[in-house]
């Protein structure tokens, strides 16, 4: 399993990185709220609010910094909004994925659970860990 090769397991007690993502009001945004979701209901990644961080609200930002493990930001589109809050933020501990480089054309959202979900965390989490 890839989580336990390439991650420390959070059961553990250990740091795992965040993921956020942009849950804009395309379907690819869309599809980034869930692939979040699925990532933390697989114990690869913290799913963590990027509003928060945007919001400027205590706490938000400095668990990011604090964190020692690097975290996944899930952008829908080249727009790349929640990455552009994070350099705005200066916060430079994450690594960027663009989930319509993951897609084909304007494909119907993936369901948790689906093989389109499964080969999205698949291929997600091998650029991650990859790079």
């Amino acid at each position: 399993m890839i989580r336990k090769k390439l991650l420390k397991d959070p059961s553990e007690g250990k740091n795992t990185g965040y993921v956020f993502y942009c849950a804009g009001g395309s379907n690819a945004g869309i599809l980034t709220y869930d692939l979040a979701r699925e990532l933390d209901r697989l114990k690869i990644f913290r799913i963590n609010c990027a509003s928060g961080i945007g919001a400027d609200i205590k706490g938000f930002k400095e668990s990011v910094e604090e964190n020692p493990a690097v975290s996944l930001i899930i952008d829908g589109c080249p727009v790349s909004c929640v990455k552009t809050m994070f350099d705005n933020k200066g916060i430079k501990n994450y690594k960027q994925v663009i989930l319509t480089d993951f897609l084909e054309g304007k494909e119907p959202l993936a369901e948790t659970g689906s093989e389109e979900m499964a080969r999205l965390v698949k291929e997600i989490t091998y650029r991650f860990f990859r790079e």
